[in-house]
């Protein structure tokens, strides 16, 4: 055979026929896309007029010890129980983002689950102390302002002294919440309370309050941090199911209140014993009250001055 002959001979088709080809595949291909994509908005459209894709479940989990009521976190999600949404009218991400514009809420991902469920994993603020300055107020550990009520039950916190005048403050006469508040003072009372949590066992001693409102003062020896402790003490000498309460004011230094800290803890170890030794002690199961408090001024390096202030 030819080999020349067996070459499988070109054809070119007209310019016109083949625009045309082209033409007719192009229309085919968009006339099936047409009709998918219509078939596709008359099953979504039939799903929005269905009772079955109505929301009636909300699934939350969180990542903190504390949780939102289950009515809380749907009216901040603008769901309501009389009057459910269609799950395909449901934007999440127009609910991840009201959620994070919450001031109580640091973390959140919203997700739909068809065909009737709302999931919503988020982390809430975890509060660390109580701001003096605002009522119902407390701070994170990065100084984030947020309310309490309703969203937490009370706890046994810190309070935090920032002593600002509110004219001096931005946006004065509006609640913190929701934003860094107090600047370099709030931060270095957090940096302070985070030292002493350190330092002290909590079971053994509470920091009932940190006031930094005089670290700025113009007249430089009045410049002090203050720092009010309740040590409970256990009995050695006695009977170790003897406690004592004992309340303590510490006045630090602002550079070198690390240092001043260090020096209260040897210290401690001598007014501990002098306390345990002059003071009775009671069982555990009663409630008794300092009825005396030792401020301790420690802002002389390697110095200590104690007073003593009976109630």
């Amino acid at each position: 055979m030819n080999r020349r002959r067996a070459k499988k001979e070109r054809v070119v088709l007209p310019l016109s026929k083949a625009l045309l080809y082209i033409f007719l595949s192009t229309a085919c291909i968009s006339g099936v896309v047409t009709l998918g994509w219509l078939y596709y908005l008359h099953i979504i459209g039939s799903r929005m007029k269905s009772d079955q894709y109505l929301i009636t479940t909300l699934i939350q989990k969180a990542s903190t010890k504390d949780s939102l009521a289950a009515p809380m976190l749907a009216e901040l999600l603008e769901l309501s129980y009389d009057n459910p949404t269609n799950i395909y009218l449901f934007d999440g991400d127009q609910a991840q983002k009201r959620l994070l514009a919450s001031p109580v809420i640091a973390k959140a991902v919203v997700n739909e689950i068809y065909p009737n469920s709302v999931r919503v994993d988020y982390t809430l603020r975890t509060p660390v102390a109580y701001l003096y300055d605002w009522s119902n107020t407390a701070l994170d550990e990065n100084g984030v302002a947020f309310p309490v009520e309703p969203f937490y039950e009370l706890q046994t916190l810190p309070e935090i002294i920032l002593g600002l005048p509110h004219e001096k403050v931005e946006g004065y006469g509006e609640v913190p919440w929701g934003r860094v508040y107090g600047g370099e003072k709030g931060l270095l009372a957090l940096e302070l309370l985070k030292e002493l949590r350190g330092r002290f066992d909590p079971k053994a001693a509470r920091v009932k309050f940190v006031d930094v409102s005089r670290v700025d003062h113009e007249q430089y020896g009045t410049r002090e941090i203050v720092v009010g402790l309740e040590e409970s003490l256990r009995g050695v000498y006695q009977d170790d199911s003897l406690f004592l309460i004992v309340s303590r004011t510490l006045r630090l230094p602002v550079k070198e209140y690390k240092k001043a800290i260090e020096n209260y803890v040897e210290l401690k170890k001598h007014l501990d014993k002098k306390n345990r030794s002059t003071t009775i002690m009671v069982p555990e199961n009663r409630s008794v009250r300092p009825s005396a408090e030792t401020i301790i001024d420690l802002r002389i390096p390697e110095q200590a001055f104690t007073q003593e202030t009976y109630n």
